[in-house]
């Protein structure tokens, strides 16, 4: 395949990918990218005017297979050089870049993830144009649930044409990524709130969790026996924090109010995690949010003797870590009360 076939293969793979991920709901991805360009020190071999570095961007898209494999494609404008390789070879324009890569993420903490992508890139400098390899390296930060920072270094190597040969683009840049069909965490209205002793039996596992899953209830005419199994999603807590947010302490509130009115009852707190970043990370933190739901329920009235507090990490998973919904279901506090009796009002 020749150098003009591939320019035409990407352009096209390219321009179809970024359109597919604009109109998807899907979990891809597109971003756009600020930074600096400077080319390899062969562009300036003579003393005439030369300029072989320049502020550069563009703009980029991407489809996310699962959590560790993406396909990106990106348009970019690395910058404005003036170039002298000699006395007849002299450029002075734009240099252009069509990229399609896969991508690769492994990520490291819960908020951080470190990527590298290697594929090749259709250039154009001055009216000429060639396909070259290109590969980066970077580092992600998540800001919100729908928003990461992209802090990236790509090179792309060896552009020849007319003008230049085996010309070696370096570019650095910082770049914003909005995330498609990022789970917003869910919240329990008033109309799904009911009574204890109304509410339906609790889901098995592995079907979708809401903020809380009330309990089964067997009455007596004076003597009740209850068993309470409930589960507290990611939205209870501050992103990648062991913080309860607002949300999460009113969700927990009904669990306070009824452990601190039976100091008969027990109850069991474990926290657990997705598999994102290391193992000995996601059981500090699945055990600091377990101990955080903790204390909120004894500031509130509940005796500490009443609580056994632990975490589980990454270990038990309720749905696959393989997509974001997945992980957002394991990333919980699961609060088991065993049966106890008490009197009925």
């Amino acid at each position: 395949m020749n150098k003009s076939t591939i320019a035409v293969v990407t352009l096209a793979l390219s321009q179809g990918l970024l359109i597919q991920v604009a109109q998807a709901d899907e979990p891809g991805y597109l971003g756009a990218r600020l930074g600096y360009s400077e080319l390899s020190s062969s562009a300036c071999s003579l003393d005439a005017p030369c300029d072989d570095g320049s502020l550069g961007g563009g703009i980029y898209g991407g489809y996310n297979f699962n959590q560790y494999v993406a396909l990106e494609a990106g348009l970019d404008l690395l910058g404005d050089f003036e170039t002298n390789l000699g006395a007849d070879t002299t450029g002075d324009a734009f240099m252009k870049a069509i990229t399609l890569a896969p991508k690769f993420t492994y990520p490291i903490s819960q908020e951080f993830d470190i990527f590298a992508k290697i594929g090749g890139a259709y250039m154009n400098y001055d009216g000429d144009s060639d396909v070259v390899p290109t590969g980066s390296l970077g580092l992600e930060y998540q800001l919100t649930k729908g928003l990461n920072a992209r802090l990236e270094y790509q090179r792309y190597q060896d552009f020849t044409d007319t003008i230049v040969k085996d010309l070696d683009v370096n570019f650095f840049g910082l770049g914003l990524t909005y995330l498609f069909g990022s789970p917003e965490p869910e919240t329990m209205n008033e109309s799904e709130a009911r009574p204890v002793s109304e509410a339906p039996a609790p889901q098995p596992a592995a079907e979708p969790v809401v903020t809380t899953v009330a309990a089964t209830t067997a009455a007596a005419t004076e003597i009740g026996k209850k068993q309470q199994n409930q589960l507290f999603d990611q939205g209870t807590f501050e992103s990648g924090s062991a913080k309860l947010s607002d949300q999460g302490m009113e969700s927990l509130k009904p669990l306070r109010d009824l452990l601190a009115a039976h100091p008969m009852a027990r109850a069991e707190i474990v926290g657990h995690t997705d598999s994102g970043g290391s193992e000995e990370y996601n059981q500090a933190l699945s055990e600091a949010r377990a101990q955080a739901v903790a204390d909120f329920l004894v500031e509130g009235g509940v005796s500490r003797e009443q609580l056994i507090v632990e975490g589980d990490g990454e270990l038990f998973p309720i749905a696959t870590n393989e997509t974001e919904e997945g992980r957002a279901q394991n990333r919980r506090v699961e609060v088991t009360i065993p049966s106890f009796e008490y009197d009925e009002i």
